[in-house]
Order: C-alpha cells, then structure tokens, then sequence
C-alpha cells in the first residue's frame, strides 16, 4: 500500500470534486428505475471484508426524496484496496486492479468532499471511526443505474421475474443538484414498474421467497414506498460490486 491513501496508483492522488459519473454496469428492472435522481443521506459507512472481495468500504445510503422511493436503501461498495489474490479479482490484469482502485477513490473523494471533505485532508486511509465521524448523516445527490444477473452460482436463473438486481451509483453531485420529481412523475414512474413487473410474473410465478418477514420487521415508522409496495423489490437492495 502507497504511504498516501489517496494515490490511486497511476501517478494521480484524488483531490476534493463534488461531482463523479462513472461507467458500467447493466440494465433492467428496478423499483428504482435508471437514470433516477434521489436525494440520500449516508446511514452507515465502514470497511467490511467478504471472501470474494477481500476488504472494502462499504456505504448504505437511504433515499430522502423522491417521495415515491422515501426509505429505500441503496448499497455501495468501495474497492480502494482490491486485491489480486481475492476470488472476484483474480481474473483481473494488474493494469484493471490499478483502474479498480482508481475508480473506488475517486468516487469516495467526491462522497467526501460533498461531506465536507475531512477525510481527504489526511493522507491515511480512513478508519470505521472517522468514516462515520465524516460520512454518516450526510446528504447528497446521488444518480442510479441498474443491474441485472440471470446467474446465480453459476446457474441459469429459470424465472425472469426472479434475475438478481439492483441499483448501483452512477453519478454523485451535491444536495443543491438535486431536482425532484413532480408527483404525477411519480405516480408515472411507480405505474410502470408496477406494470413490468405485473409482465414478469405472467411468464410465471415468482420462486423467491416473498419478504413479508422483513417487511414486518420494518422499524415502526417507517413505510414502505409505493414502488416497493406494488413490486415486492424490498429483497433488491444493491449489493453490486463497483
């Protein structure tokens, strides 16, 4: 590891950029559809070690608005240390490890300089500490995509309606970037994902387990949006590697 954190490895060191877009990703079905604005506010923030992915940081952010979305949680990890022994990586040439890396500092240097940029101001990498000190309960806009896997372990996913997605983080921008939708953009967009989705099961039903035990648990207070309600997408919260 490079004694700055920051350096992404090919002769850049991230500076404080309130605005990313970045590239990849598939398309599909969502709750949340692609292209969507949301405002969020960073819930948790803290590195986190998988067996595919060895150690990354990992941020969940809760959608603010559109109202439609109110309470969603979009997932994000964060690869700023990939490494090449990791199963997930190590199919990776060492010039796409160095563009990983690249990537995952960039786009936690605009997360943090939208929160204020603290954390770029040292050359050490972050601790859960100072993640949640200087990310936690921040707002940003956030713009989604969307992916789609038919595969699940190697195994072809029989059902459409049963594919593996969720949102992932195409663009980051300050609050003030933000444009809201009107409320029959809303209704608009919550009416035609109601309707793919009504398309998918009538190819066949669903196989997934229904989330009605976790949308019980759901803390008092705290309403399913009208998308997840017509769609049972709570069970799609993004866990996408990028």
């Amino acid at each position: 590891m490079t004694a700055n954190f920051w350096d992404t490895g090919d002769g850049e060191v991230v500076q404080k950029q309130d605005t990313i877009e970045v590239e990849g990703g598939n398309s599909g079905l969502m709750p949340i559809p692609a292209r969507t604005q949301v405002k969020i506010g960073i819930q948790e923030a803290k590195w986190e070690t998988s067996d595919g992915d060895g150690t990354y940081i990992n941020l969940k952010h809760q959608v603010l608005a559109p109202e439609c979305y109110k309470g969603r949680i979009v997932f994000q990890k964060l690869h700023v240390n990939p490494l090449a022994t990791s199963p997930n990586n190590k199919s990776l040439t060492e010039e796409k490890l160095r563009k990983k890396k690249a990537k995952a500092l960039r786009m936690l240097g605009v997360i943090d300089t939208n929160a204020g940029g603290k954390l770029l101001s040292s050359p050490q990498a972050p601790t859960d500490e100072t993640l949640t000190l200087h990310l936690v309960n921040k707002t940003m806009m956030m713009e989604l995509d969307v992916y789609e896997f038919d595969h699940k372990d190697g195994v072809k996913i029989p059902n459409p309606v049963d594919y593996m997605r969720g949102n992932w983080v195409k663009k980051v921008a300050p609050k003030s970037a933000f444009v809201d939708m009107t409320k029959d953009e809303q209704a608009a967009a919550v009416e035609k994902t109601k309707q793919e989705y009504a398309a998918l099961l009538a190819q066949g039903p669903s196989q997934r387990e229904q989330p009605a035990a976790r949308q019980q648990a759901r803390p008092a207070g705290q309403q399913s949006s009208p998308a997840a309600a017509s769609t049972s997408f709570d069970e799609f919260d993004d866990d996408i590697p990028f």
